[in-house]
């Protein structure tokens, strides 16, 4: 079976990853409120799937202050309430990695950090 662009057999996954950028409060509102969150993203992994995509780029979900439209994180271990919950971001990820999506966290201080396998 042939490895797939950007797949996570692949060390080198990211030059030939196929990088969707997306925030998560704008992408998919599945309860109404007219804002995004992880349950509304995990609906719509096949369709990013489909499309080609290999690896998920979120800009910051974490809780923070609104004063740096996010880059001001105040707790970088949690999901912002209005995005869902941490519970909410586990099943995105394993969902993500089931399809092979790869989710890099940007802000990650250790290079360890910088994929969540």
């Amino acid at each position: 079976m042939a490895k797939r662009p950007g797949s996570a057999g692949d060390p080198l996954w990211y030059k030939d990853a196929i990088i969707y950028g997306l925030h998560v409060r704008a992408f998919k509102d599945c309860n109404g409120n007219g804002i995004g969150g992880f349950p509304g993203l995990i609906q719509k992994l096949d369709y990013l799937q489909d499309l080609g995509v290999t690896c998920l780029w979120l800009l910051p979900f974490f809780p923070s202050p609104p004063k740096g439209d996010g880059d001001d994180v105040s707790d970088s271990t949690s999901v912002h309430s209005m995005y869902g919950t941490i519970d909410d971001f586990r099943f995105f990820l394993a969902a993500a990695h089931e399809r092979s999506l790869r989710s890099p966290l940007a802000g990650s201080s250790r290079e360890g950090d910088a994929c969540w396998r």
